[in-house]
């Protein structure tokens, strides 16, 4: 799970914007572990990560049939599960219970990735995919806050490089037709 976790999160802060069913899959798959980890600890060991599987496959196949509900429901499954995992790993307490947390973080990334879809899946995609290789990492609030830090950013920096070729190559075009 290791090695998953590294490979998921990697692959999120260096394409995420351009595998935006992988993304929200994967935002479905962690949020369906969490709940069914919390909820179902007590049902035999092979139903947590069926209910996460499911959960994975419903989020990415609604991906597909209802992007723009999806992208709302992945912005807000993200930023509420953002908001908790971020909270943990941090060890920070707002005395506010884990569903208003998720709620506020939830609502926060839904308005995101509705008004500034592009730039929302960077920017949320890098901070995800370094939350997934942080969390395994084990390591100190103040070092796992700078190597979060760090791999969000250099996401952000990779897709938005990427982004601008696309755009960049296309007003060459266009400008070498006239």
């Amino acid at each position: 799970m290791l090695l998953l976790s590294f490979i998921i999160g990697a692959v999120l802060i260096l394409f995420g914007r351009k595998v935006f069913w992988l993304f929200a899959g994967v935002v479905g798959f962690v949020a369906g572990l969490y709940t069914a980890t919390k909820y179902l600890g007590s049902q035999p060991d092979w139903v947590v990560p069926v209910v996460a599987l499911a959960a994975g496959c419903c989020v990415a196949l609604a991906t597909f049939l209802l992007q723009k509900v999806a992208v709302a429901g992945a912005g807000f499954i993200a930023g509420g599960l953002g908001a908790l995992l971020l909270t943990n790993s941090l060890e920070m307490t707002f005395g506010a219970p884990d569903w208003l947390l998720f709620l506020s973080g939830g609502i926060l990334g839904a308005i995101i990735m509705t008004f500034i879809f592009d730039w929302a899946l960077v920017i949320l995609t890098s901070i995800g995919g370094a939350t997934l290789i942080v969390q395994k990492l084990h390591l100190s609030r103040s070092v796992g806050l700078a190597v979060l830090l760090l791999l969000s950013v250099v996401g952000i920096f990779v897709q938005s490089r990427g982004k601008k070729k696309k755009g960049g190559s296309k007003k060459k075009t266009a400008s070498k037709k006239e």
